[in-house]
């Protein structure tokens, strides 16, 4: 349930590093990260493991905060701009499960994101809006479980062995691209070694080199996609004039479930009366809830404790709102 919000990292070598907790076998779960900038000469971000739902938010990697920080040791633009090239990494990811990553930009490193087994497993998870930009691996996939990106830009830079999208012999996880520009100054666009199936919608791929080289034959799909590179190549694919276009997603947006009136009950009270702290409160809330039946609205319970019988008992803590359906009659709490 880590937290970390708000950090700039200048001349640093390691950034934010959860993957050596307790040896690097204990769960870093639930942890949320947001607003990380710097330069980060080794590595920026590393995770491994975190078995339940991570969020990784608005991460910005780059030479230039170091180059324009100001600060005295400020190095050689060109030095350090060709060493980060050759040996940096953005993001390190390793056992991560149904992590939501979104809002990160990385550009000048040798691997934007890096993906590879531990001795707890595979990272899988979502990204939405990634900008890996030059850089000579913006995505490479050492191993990995699944992966979903849409709305995202990779772009490679540096000599042929550049490559957008690279997956090694031994990845054998699948991974979809929803609605991504992927682009290569090397020999290819994207490299599969492994036997990882890909599939790309609303994708455009362009390489100075080849848009895909299949080493592997693994299977792959291109649906309303365009590859293009040098060599000429005709590439299989599928055009659907029925796919609809990806929607406009703002994650910053906040959510709130509300009820489909403004009626409102407090159970402290007439005639629902709660006011003993540890009551059994069931006769009160459904009550309560009865009374919003036909027009929905909102129910107070006090802070404190309380029991709730729901065939067994179900044990409540803290002041909450809870918001009645009129439809369904279901109970959120907010």
């Amino acid at each position: 349930g880590t937290t970390v919000r708000n950090v700039t990292f200048i001349n640093s070598y390691f950034g934010i590093n959860y993957g050596t907790l307790g040896g690097g076998q204990a769960s870093n779960s639930l942890q949320y990260t947001r607003d990380i900038y710097g330069t980060c000469l080794s590595i920026g971000y590393h995770n491994d493991p975190s078995y339940d739902i991570g969020k990784l938010e608005n991460f910005h990697f780059s030479p230039d905060y170091w180059l324009e920080s100001g600060l005295p040791g400020t190095p050689n633009e060109a030095l350090l701009r060709t060493w980060m090239l050759r040996n940096s990494t953005g993001i390190w990811l390793q056992r991560i499960d149904w992590t939501y990553i979104a809002d990160i930009f990385v550009d000048g490193y040798h691997k934007g994101i890096y993906t590879s087994r531990s001795s707890t497993g595979t990272p899988n998870g979502h990204m939405y809006n990634i900008h890996l930009l030059d850089c000579y691996y913006p995505y490479y996939a050492e191993e990995l479980s699944w992966t979903i990106a849409s709305k995202c830009h990779f772009r490679a830079v540096g000599n042929d062995g550049a490559t957008a999208l690279y997956f090694g012999p031994s990845c054998s996880g699948d991974m979809v691209f929803v609605d991504a520009i992927i682009e290569s100054e090397g020999a290819n666009a994207i490299t599969n070694y492994g036997s990882s199936q890909l599939s790309l919608t609303g994708c455009t791929v362009t390489s100075k080199g080849t848009a895909y080289a299949n080493m592997s034959g693994a299977n792959a799909s291109f649906i309303n996609t365009t590859l293009s590179g040098s060599d000429n190549r005709d590439y299989n694919t599928i055009t659907d004039e029925n796919a609809l276009p990806l929607p406009d997603v703002d994650y910053g947006k906040t959510v709130v479930i509300k009820p489909k009136s403004d009626k409102f009950i407090n159970l402290t009270e007439a005639p629902y009366s709660v006011t003993k702290n540890g009551a059994d409160i069931t006769a009160a809330l459904q009550k309560a809830i009865d009374d919003l039946k036909e027009t929905g609205g909102m129910v107070y319970l006090p802070a404190g404790t309380a029991w709730i019988d729901c065939n067994s008992r179900l044990r409540y803590e803290g002041g909450q709102t809870v918001t009645v359906d009129a439809r369904d009659e279901e109970l959120y709490f907010v």
